[in-house]
C-alpha cells in the first residue's frame, strides 16, 4: 500500500509526481497549524497535514463525492461551489494557513474568494496556493495519453 492514499502503489509516474507535490505543499504549512484546506479532493493533502504535520484540519471541496473520501481527515468539511467558499462566515480569523489547492484554476474571479481567505487567517498566516502548470512536461504528456485526472 502506498504510505500517502488508499490505493496500491505502483500507479505510475503521474501518481508519484502528484504525491511529491502533495508533500511539497504539505511542507509550507508549520506543524501544529489549524489550516482551511480548499480543494480538499479525496482528502490526500488533508491526511498529509494531519498526520505528519499534526494540523487541525478542516477542508472544502466543489465535489460532494469527493469530500466524502476526505470527511474522516477533516475536523469540519464542506462541499459547495468555490465562489460561496466562506461566503457565510462573519467569524473572527481562524486559520493559520490557508492551503488552495486545485482552486483557483475554477474561478472566474477569484479576487473575492482570495480576500475572503485572507479576512480567514489569523495574524501572521499564511496562504500557500498549489496551481497546476499545465506546461510542465509530465502534465502535458498526461493530457496527450488521457491520463489526466483532475481530483476526480
Amino acid at each position: 500500500m502506498d504510505p500517502l492514499s488508499d490505493s496500491p502503489s505502483g500507479g505510475g509516474k503521474a501518481e508519484g509526481e502528484q504525491r511529491g507535490a502533495l508533500a511539497a505543499v504539505a511542507g509550507q504549512v508549520r506543524s501544529g497549524s489549524r489550516v482551511l484546506v480548499a480543494g480538499a479532493a479525496i482528502g490526500d493533502l488533508c491526511r498529509q497535514l494531519k498526520q505528519q504535520r499534526r494540523c487541525e484540519v478542516d477542508g472544502y471541496e466543489l465535489n460532494a463525492r469527493l469530500a466524502e473520501s476526505a470527511a474522516s481527515w477533516c475536523r469540519q468539511l464542506r462541499a459547495g461551489s468555490p465562489e460561496g467558499l466562506l461566503a457565510d462566515d462573519t467569524a473572527e480569523p481562524t486559520f493559520d494557513a490557508v492551503v488552495c489547492h486545485g482552486l483557483f484554476e475554477w474561478l472566474q474571479a477569484p479576487e473575492p474568494v482570495l480576500a475572503r481567505l485572507k479576512a480567514a487567517l489569523r495574524t501572521g498566516g499564511a496562504i500557500v496556493a498549489a496551481i497546476p502548470n499545465a506546461a510542465y512536461a509530465g502534465m502535458a504528456a498526461c493530457l496527450a495519453t488521457g491520463e489526466f485526472r483532475s481530483g476526480e
